[in-house]
Formats: structure tokens, sequence, C-alpha cells
């Protein structure tokens, strides 16, 4: 709005207001690198409001989720100088949280997956306040409908979901439900996660993985805002894991000829493109790709054996799903959190 509406645009030529601002404060300023390319371009150009403002008015960016590569593109877009920077690193892990996985099924359609947010209507005991995310709107609705049809007649209302194909007060209205305990399960995109801060919400889910390890922090970190105890649970569709040969290794092996072709196999293109292997929500149905999903291969390995992911993650994100040990060391050192100051170990 400051740099493109007509009335804010004017007011911050106006010398007489800028005169007296003191800082310009960017809050979620991770959204710079997550949405800057197409969602919302002018992320990337808020460096021109310096030219609105005397040289020495700071600017302070904040975000609880700053991996050093975001880090590095958010002092890039805001023109700050590492030589007059001043860092300040409290970290964002939470010792309230238990983080979990769940292996699915099967990809968008495993809607049974979430089966278990039913468990306290069966046993007659109030819903869990949940929010349930997910990586697309229609698998948000069709998700909310299908729990909605589990549950007894008289609690019904008790489930909603938010995303932004729905109108403003449609938004409004089911998430001022949810602040005042009327919902107690909410499904939800990134439409409902910005800014929500309500303090008592038991357990988050994670509906198949998201893209990157900064936007799972974003989401997980709904949950356990009173300082009780909270559950986090990604929901790990197979593609997550599977693994098939890799365009270039299959280019390069020899093509199973027929009898009687005597013919050299012909010399195929050496390039790759990054994108040819992706799948973005179902498994892939091939007797290859089931042969070689067996194989135990790990993460820092595959490349060496001419394999790639079906399903392709950011590097953070993938080593948290395949992370073996403990996900908060894993989370620590993506995000260059500070040194454990109470005693806390981590096995």
């Amino acid at each position: 709005m400051l740099l493109e509406h007509p009335e804010f645009s004017k007011l911050m030529r106006n010398p007489e207001f800028t005169q007296d601002i003191t800082t310009i404060v960017v809050d979620e300023v991770h959204c710079i690198s997550q949405w800057g390319d197409d969602f919302r371009k002018s992320y990337q150009q808020l460096n021109k409001l310096r030219s609105c403002v005397a040289i020495d008015v700071p600017f302070l960016a904040a975000s609880a989720t700053l991996p050093p590569t975001v880090l590095a593109e958010v002092q890039l877009y805001l023109c700050i100088s590492m030589e007059r920077m001043f860092l300040v690193n409290l970290g964002n892990d939470r010792h309230n949280i238990t983080p979990a996985i769940c292996r699915m099924r099967g990809g968008a359609k495993d809607l049974p997956a979430l089966d278990f947010l039913t468990d306290e209507a069966v046993l007659g005991t109030p819903l869990k306040r949940t929010i349930v995310f997910f990586n697309a709107r229609e698998t948000t609705y069709n998700a909310y409908k299908y729990i909605q049809r589990l549950l007894p007649e008289d609690i019904k209302d008790q489930v909603d979901f938010v995303h932004s194909g729905r109108s403003p007060g449609a938004i409004n209205d089911t998430m001022a439900r949810f602040r005042c305990n009327e919902t107690k399960i909410l499904f939800a995109t990134e439409a409902a996660g910005m800014g929500m801060d309500i303090p008592d919400i038991e357990r988050v889910i994670q509906y198949m993985v998201p893209k990157s390890l900064s936007v799972w922090t974003q989401r997980l970190g709904r949950a356990g805002r009173s300082g009780q105890p909270a559950l986090v649970i990604i929901l790990v569709e197979p593609s997550v894991y599977q693994v098939r040969k890799s365009k270039v290794t299959a280019l390069r092996e020899p093509k199973k000829r027929k009898l009687g072709e005597d013919e050299e196999p012909s010399e195929e293109p050496d390039d790759d493109d990054e994108h040819e292997d992706e799948v973005e929500d179902e498994d892939v149905e091939s007797d290859e790709l089931e042969q070689i999903s067996k194989t135990d291969v790990d993460v820092k390995t595959i490349a060496s054996q001419g394999l790639v992911y079906v399903k392709r993650l950011e590097q953070g994100m993938r080593y948290w799903v395949e992370c073996k040990t403990c996900r908060r060391r894993v989370a620590n050192k993506y995000f260059k959190n500070p040194p454990q100051q109470d005693g806390n170990q981590y096995i």
C-alpha cells in the first residue's frame, strides 16, 4: 500500500509526514523471499521506501523463520548493509511442542489418514483444538466435508474451513468462531496462518509435506502458544520417500532391443530438466517405480545412484522428514539457532 496506493504513496512523499518517521518495520519479512517472486511482487521493492525517509532511519526486519539463504535475500531486497546490520537471533525452537511424522497410504485423496481427528467424538470427550493445514484449496474443502460426515450431528458445526477462495466475510466469521472456541477443528491453507495468535491450540496437523521447512515451522508455530504441551504432525505422502531413475540416468542406459534388431542405440541429449521428475500430489504408478522404491536409499547417497525422489523437497524439509534421530537438531542447524541456554540436550 505504501508503494502503490495513491493516497499512501502521496503521504510517503510528503516531507512534513516523513520527518516524524523514526523506524520502518517489516514484519514477517520472510514473505519477501516466499511470495515476492510472483504472489506479491511489490514485497521485493520495499527498499524504495528508503528514498522517502532520512538516511539515518533504520529498517527493522522481523521473522521467526530466517534461514541463512532467506536472510541473505532479505538483506539484498531491503538494502541492509552487512557492516551496519545488527542481528538478534533468539532461535525458534519451542520445547513444549512435540514433532511427529506419520506415513500416509496414498496422496491427496487419502482422507482416511485424518480419521484420528474424530477419536474424541467416539470417546464422548470434547474435540481437541486443532488446525489442519493443507497445500491446496480443493483438498482443504474435501477434507472438511469428509470429517464433518464422520462426526455426530450435534457437533458437526465444530469443524470449519478457511482458504482464499472464501469471501472476506466468511473468513472473518470462521476465524472469530475459532478464536472463541466455538470451532474446534479448523481446516486451512496459508490464508489462515499468517498473524494467527491463539494461545490454546493443542495440535497442528500438516496434510502432505509443505514446500519448505520454513513454511512448516511457521505453521507448527501456531500450536502451544500458551506454553502448554502441544503436538505437531506431518502426514507424509508415499511419493516423498519413493525414488526412481533420473531422466539423465534413463537416457544413458542402453535401450532394450527386440529380437532381430542389430542397430546401436542412438546418442541422446545429456541435459536434464530439473522439474521433469517432480510430482505434486499423487503417487506414480509403474512397475519400475515400485521396484526401486523398495530399496533402502539414504538421502545423502541417492544422487550417486542415479536416482531422484518422486516428490522433490527443499533440502531442509527433506532432511527433516528423513531424520532418524532428533528433528530439533535438523531445525536448529537449518535456522542457525543459538546454542541452548537451559541445559536441554538433544539426542
